[in-house]
């Protein structure tokens, strides 16, 4: 046996699949060149019980030109004005996302004032529409700019 490295299966075709795949299939015996006695599968039949784990295929999205609200102030000036979102996630649930179905946030947490400044870190990517885009499992990154500069006037939205 030790000169057998592997043995193989029939064909298994996992297209299509979302979840993990469990079946039993037929394993094709190498010839043995006049040793077969040296191989005994239990299973009569030469059957065997598989289990394949099916994961998303992963992609990577880049979107540009976001607008960045910040919360509670629509008369908020913000430099730059726009952000670029990196995506990363499930090729499926990254297709068709376009930048308009995204809003960047900005939560000043109480601040005012004249150039304030905040970082990529500190800013939130949601769906515009949460019902509509389903966004569990992707993560994000803001990647330009690092840094804003943002003025908040007194007077909040409503």
């Amino acid at each position: 046996m030790s000169r057998i490295a592997s043995l193989s299966t029939e064909p298994i075709n996992v297209q299509g699949d979302r979840a993990d795949k469990v079946l039993r299939v037929s394993v094709e015996l190498p010839p043995l060149d006049g040793q077969q006695d040296l191989v005994t599968l239990i299973s009569p039949d030469n059957m065997v019980s598989v289990t394949i784990p099916i994961r998303p295929l992963l992609s990577e999205l880049a979107l540009s030109a976001i607008p960045i609200r910040v919360k509670g102030h629509d008369q908020a000036r913000v430099e730059p004005s726009t952000v670029t979102v990196e995506l990363r996630g499930p090729q499926a649930k990254l297709a068709g996302i376009e930048a308009g179905d995204l809003v960047v946030e900005l939560d000043p947490q109480g601040q005012t004032g004249d150039n304030l400044s905040f970082t990529a870190s500190d800013l939130i990517v949601r769906a515009v529409d949460e019902d509509a885009l389903d966004l569990a499992g992707v993560e994000w990154i803001v990647t330009d700019p690092a840094k804003l500069s943002v003025t908040l006037p007194g007077d909040k939205a409503s």
